[in-house]
């Protein structure tokens, strides 16, 4: 029987970043067999974005970082109205500050509702987090009020389930006292094509020897881009011919550009920060291998799993990674690539150096993250999260 499900979340397409493409990659997998809507903010997007989707999106105004104010009331309002206009039967929030609650007053309405919260990172530190009433309203750290960390702690426990990102995003919440129905939810990803590496390397202007190491993510403190520009230098002259891509755009871009002028790398540290799908398949294609030496940054700003790593495995290269939060579930130390230290360069520059002398290394940690990744994190059709939430 198909079943109605509606996801209401602040993060989707057409932002980029890891939350909107896992819930679009959730949709794909689990729910494109069923009667699927999106509410959205109306700051993400314009209409025309959402026509070519093939589910219908609503779109309406979110305060997720205000608690029990007129405008979040009625935003709350707005969407147990599309829920009731879609007779939905399952809701499921992208987010825990996609205004949850709207699932519980849904349930007036329609009893046999079924409510699911997705859970990632950064929100799922409640009691670490919790900040006096002043604080910043970006969200970049936001902070919960004891009233707001109360609430959210209710709600979760309330939830028909609450599914996790990863084991690290779990254990953050059971740590502190949330007794939930858990259930994880990894990502899941579509299979590439493999390309022909020195044709890739020759579509971006690298010859086929070059030694190509790429990043991909938001430039953030926390993705450690800057880190391997640092050790670039050092790096040059061990590995003559090493090249760096770094693919995203974000507020470190001036800083990290800065610090390529400053050391004259122009010529082999390239930010590339308009990428589309193609463009990063080709990117993908031409790297041997993928650096991202992600840190924990208090008190909240931490991977909740790092679905990159997964797409450079199914592009069968090798990764390095920072040892935080659910990277480590993200990385096979030793057989798809290394776990190190984010804030020892000496390792950062270490892994690099052998992973370039030892080509075979490279091309057995590829293979082993490509069959990783198609054997535990496919995008196959499965009903197993409608049957879960009936």
């Amino acid at each position: 029987m198909v079943k109605s499900v509606t996801l209401i979340t602040q993060d989707f397409h057409p932002m980029k970043g890891g939350i909107a493409t896992y819930l679009m990659q959730i949709y794909r997998k689990y729910f494109a067999s069923e009667r699927f809507q999106v509410i959205v903010p109306n700051n993400i997007g314009q209409v025309t974005d959402y026509q070519s989707l093939p589910f219908d999106v609503y779109r309406t105004d979110f305060f997720p970082f205000e608690h029990e104010t007129p405008p979040r009331r009625q935003t709350n309002r707005t969407i147990v109205d599309i829920l009731r206009q879609t007779n939905t039967d399952i809701a499921l929030f992208g987010y825990l500050r996609s205004h949850p609650e709207a699932g519980r007053d849904y349930k007036i309405y329609k009893p046999s509702v079924r409510t699911g919260i997705i859970t990632h990172a950064k929100e799922v530190f409640i009691d670490n987090a919790i900040v006096n009433e002043n604080r910043s309203s970006t969200g970049a750290h936001q902070g919960y009020t004891q009233d707001e960390a109360l609430f959210y702690k209710t709600v979760l426990q309330d939830a028909d389930r609450v599914f996790c990102i990863s084991k690290f995003t779990q254990n953050l919440l059971v740590h502190q006292g949330i007794h939930a129905r858990f259930h994880l939810l990894p990502p899941s990803l579509s299979t590439p094509t493999l390309q022909d590496k020195a044709n890739c390397k020759i579509a971006l202007g690298y010859t086929p020897d070059d030694f190509v190491v790429l990043s991909v993510g938001r430039l953030i403190d926390r993705k450690g881009q800057y880190s391997f520009v640092e050790i670039f230098p050092n790096l040059r002259t061990a590995i003559p011919n090493i090249h760096y891509a770094i693919v995203g755009d974000g507020p470190n871009k001036a800083h990290i550009q800065e610090t390529i002028n400053l050391h004259n790398l122009e010529e082999r540290v390239h930010i590339h920060d308009q990428v589309d799908n193609v463009g990063l398949a080709t990117h993908y294609g031409a790297a041997d291998i993928f650096v991202l030496p992600t840190e924990f940054i208090p008190p909240n700003d931490v991977e909740g799993f790092g679905i990159v790593f997964l797409e450079a495995g199914m592009h069968q290269i090798p990764v390095i990674g920072g040892n935080s939060g659910g990277v480590v579930e993200a990385i096979v130390n030793g057989t798809t690539g290394y776990l190190i230290n984010p804030k020892s360069r000496g390792a950062l520059e270490a892994k690099t150096i052998e992973l370039y002398n030892f080509s075979e290394l490279r091309a057995t940690m590829g293979r082993q993250g490509r069959i990783r990744g198609i054997n535990q994190f496919n995008d196959s059709p499965s009903k197993s999260l409608v049957t879960l939430l009936s």
